[in-house]
């Protein structure tokens, strides 16, 4: 008896596009457009999911300046087809009249006989709806506008006739509601009622909506105007001048005592629509709807464009109008955007014989880029100045608790989290000559002297900082006397800043835009910006050995001049800083905990002012730089301090864990990762071998005497004790005093280390990690990936009436998480001896670990 299979709702056309048949009935996801606009244009960001017509929110920079709410994916799924753009359809063929909205679940399309299909590409979205029951086809385009001062949305909406009718047709597209620029995320989530007080849309006499709040909602003297706002614009395409529709931003108009969007009332109750002459533009949530009427023949089509986005003044948007609403322009900006991403996807540039591999690459490279950036260059008197743009954190629909940014500028930079960023640009050498070791500069100048590092890299930023070179450079190519230009030059900008000035105050300039900003560049001084965050992680570290390893794939030969050369990399100074022993563990119901572990000691360090970086004279001197030697043995001196009391893992000691968010909970419980230990061994490794390259046996490398004396007392520790919870005693003990000397800034002497010192230090720090995995290897030669300490004997610190009561752990008992694929793959990233690593794979795959875990 055979069978029918059934036919599969996913499909990979040969074009390239993934199409879902029925997509208002698969199973729920999310996406986002890729939010670029090449290096000049200004962002949009842009979320959608396989509900209604899909887009559930877009706007610009963040969550704050949405033009549609921002949804998580949850309420996203349940929203979109209500909240989301809609359709409204009034068919008239012959005496009989019928009523469609496409693009609803098939449970409200009853009456009808429809196929919904979604078509994604790396840089658009199409949905089609075809109505067989009535011969009308609907198709919508969302792609997002490249290479333009202001960031836009496109949606084109296409009717087709599918039959030898002729039909008249009424059409109301468009949203909903939109929000009024100055309505941030928290506004709308908790004051949307109040709020609507502040609204006002203006620019309506003129068919072009433009919706800001009139000032700025605070509770303050200091009244802000906002010139500001969103708009809109829809018009029939086709026509030689295109004619702006009628639009429609009082929502009654459309929907009357419909208050949730259900049903259009207003529209169906009149035999023919009118847009009311006077709408209400004041004091209620507007929607951002157009009506238009127009015949149909058999076999044609009609196409309406509407085009949502931001400018920065009513101005600015009336420059616009007429050349966004041409002929050719949205063709032109819709080729542009395919080109755009394609060009990034080139990168990637894959031939093989399988087309789906093929496309997966340049799609996932296309998504690091979003998360690390893309390496351009630009020209300048003294050389070329590298930087990535296009990055941002990830914020999607999923990922809701993030706060994401999208510069909305030119050459575009956007926040990141430090782990994430340093990842997706350990590349960046393969596909731009001129990154060269700027990475590595830049994120081991991140790292702090205490051997953490702040959670959000924010892009790069210059400084223009002699006052009398930047005064000279305006008065060579800036028309008369501009005093926010010379003061964003002489206190850091991005270079998107400056486009963004010289665009919103008309700025004229006597020299071309491109020689001015090379004139400018060669003058700064250049450098990654920073956020402590929300808290230092055990990994982040781990990644920046891999930078180091990739430049050296490019430039084996520099290898010498890498570690030992130039004075150049700084100490990033952070405010917060981790607590000592005696004030992290707190005696609780269930045991002594380890919480709150981090201070935020911005009282006590005045680091943002001083511009973030570690200083001399305890904070009061210059900024101290150093070699990549000295950052090396900095970050290897406080993680082998930090081992657990069991001598295993590297200890959570600062409230986080490593990027796995699922363990939260584990620093609370004194945890320790056997992940960080092995990277501890792989960049010690790394450093041995390569020193049996290098002629350095008479070298000496000079680093900062607080250092110095930290490492050659951890180095007496490793060589006496090899008990665990002594060492563990004695190396915190010498870590703490060290932080204490550093957390202001440093004395500014310097010590030498010879080779030899070093060279010791190093191999005792390998046979440390080694005896800690060995210690909790199995029988079978595997091990836990996350152990953790219970306290079982302790004695108090404060009178037990005080809350919290803190305590000192006397004695631990050790206890394994159960085993996790993250420690194999780091045991079989490190080993080097290749039998070694045969023997552990095979019994990794003998291990039921390996069917849960590998083969996913």
């Amino acid at each position: 008896m055979g069978t029918d299979k059934k036919k599969s709702c996913y499909d990979l056309s040969p074009s390239g596009h993934f199409v879902i048949e029925d997509y208002n009935q698969q199973k729920p996801f999310s996406n986002f457009f890729p939010g670029v606009a090449g290096v000049w244009g200004i962002p949009m960001w842009a979320f959608y999911v396989n509900r209604g017509q899909c887009v559930s929110s877009f706007g610009i920079e963040s969550k704050d300046k949405a033009i549609l709410e921002f949804q998580p994916a949850n309420k996203a799924y349940r929203l979109t087809p209500l909240q989301g753009f809609r359709t409204f359809l009034k068919v008239r063929s012959g005496a009989k009249v019928h009523y469609w909205e496409p693009f609803q679940p098939a449970s409200s399309q009853r009456a009808y006989q429809t196929n919904q299909r979604l078509l994604i590409t790396s840089h658009d979205l199409t949905i089609q709806d075809e109505n067989k029951s009535l011969g009308l086809s609907v198709q919508v385009n969302y792609f997002t506008i490249p290479h333009e001062a202001f960031p836009a949305l496109v949606r084109e909406v296409k009717v087709v006739s599918l039959s030898t009718k002729k039909y008249e047709i009424e059409v109301i597209d468009g949203l909903p509601n939109i929000l009024a620029y100055g309505m941030k995320d928290w506004l709308v989530k908790n004051m949307s009622r109040t709020v609507e007080a502040w609204i006002r849309v203006a620019n309506l006499q003129k068919r072009v909506p433009y919706y800001h709040l009139n000032v700025e909602v605070a509770d303050t003297s200091d009244v802000r105007h906002i010139e500001e706002g969103n708009f809109f614009l829809s018009y029939e395409a086709g026509a030689a001048k295109p004619r702006l529709l009628d639009p429609l931003v009082e929502v009654e108009s459309v929907f009357g005592a419909c208050t949730d969007f259900r049903v259009p009332e207003k529209f169906l109750q009149q035999k023919v629509f009118t847009v009311p002459r006077n709408q209400q533009t004041a004091n209620r949530t507007p929607s951002a709807m157009a009506y238009g009427r127009f015949s149909l023949p058999g076999g044609k089509e009609k196409r309406i464009v509407s085009i949502f986005g931001q400018t920065h003044s009513q101005r600015h948007l009336s420059s616009i109008i007429k050349r966004v609403t041409t002929k050719d322009f949205i063709e032109e900006k819709r080729l542009q955007n395919e080109e755009e991403i394609a060009r990034i996807k080139s990168f990637a540039f894959t031939h093989s014989s399988s087309s789906h591999f093929n496309g997966y690459c340049g799609q996932t490279f296309l998504d690091n880029v979003l998360r690390g950036g893309l390496p351009v260059s630009l020209k300048t008197r003294e050389g070329n100045v590298v930087f990535n743009v296009f990055s941002r954190k990830h914020g999607d629909l999923e990922r809701d608790y993030n706060h994401f940014v999208l510069a909305p500028t030119g050459f575009s930079q956007g926040n990141g989290n430090f782990r994430d960023v340093v990842q997706n640009r350990r590349n960046d050498v393969f596909f731009n000559q001129d990154v060269e070791e700027n990475s590595i500069v830049n994120f081991f100048s991140l790292l702090q002297a205490d051997g953490y590092n702040p959670l959000i890299v924010k892009g790069m930023n210059f400084i223009l900082e002699d006052q009398k070179k930047a005064l000279a450079l305006l008065e060579d190519c800036v028309q008369g006397e501009h005093p926010d230009l010379h003061f964003r030059l002489t206190h850091g900008f991005q270079p998107g800043e400056l486009l963004l000035l010289l665009e919103r105050y008309d700025i004229k300039l006597k020299v071309s835009k491109q020689d001015f900003f090379n004139r400018v560049l060669s003058s700064c001084r250049k450098f990654e910006t920073a956020d402590h965050g929300e808290g230092f992680w055990v990994d982040h570290w781990t990644y920046c050995l891999d930078l180091i390893e990739s430049y050296l794939m490019i430039y084996p030969e520099r290898l010498e001049s890498l570690l030992f050369g130039t004075k150049r990399f700084a100490f990033y100074h952070n405010s917060h800083y981790v607590l000592p022993r005696e004030q992290r563990y707190q005696l609780t119901p269930k045991g002594v905990r380890q919480y709150h572990s981090v201070k935020d000691g911005r009282k006590e360090i005045l680091a943002e002012e001083r511009g973030s970086k570690l200083r001399t004279k305890q904070g009061e001197g210059e900024v101290y730089e150093t070699t990549l030697m000295t950052k090396l043995l900095c970050l290897i001196a406080n993680k082998a301090a930090s081992f657990d009391p069991s001598g295993v893992g590297i200890e959570m000691e600062a409230d986080k864990p490593g990027w796995c968010d699922s363990l939260n909970g584990l620093p609370g419980l004194l945890g320790a990762s056997i992940c960080e230990s092995l990277e501890l061994q792989r960049i010690c490794q790394f450093l041995l071998n390569n020193f049996a390259k290098l002629p350095i046996q008479n070298r000496e490398v000079l680093v900062f005497s607080e250092l110095a004396v930290f490492i050659k007392a951890l180095t007496k520790i490793l060589i006496e004790e090899r008990e665990p919870f002594p060492y563990w005693s004695q190396a915190s003990d010498v870590k703490e005093k060290y932080r204490e000397q550093v957390r202001k800034g440093i004395d500014g002497a310097e010590q030498p280390l010879t080779m030899n010192e070093i060279i010791e230090f190093l191999q005792w720090v390998v046979t440390k990690t080694n005896a800690g995995v060995k210690s909790v290897e199995d029988d079978k030669g595997l091990f836990p990936t996350y152990v953790y300490q219970e306290v079982t004997k302790h004695k108090c610190l404060d009178p037990v009436q005080e809350k919290p009561v803190h305590v000192w752990p006397q004695e631990f008992e050790t206890h394994r998480l159960p085993y996790f694929l993250e420690g194999f793959v780091h045991a079989l990233k490190v080993m080097e001896d290749q039998e070694q690593k045969r023997v552990l794979y095979q019994r990794i795959k003998k291990s039921p670990l390996f069917d849960q875990k590998l083969r996913m």
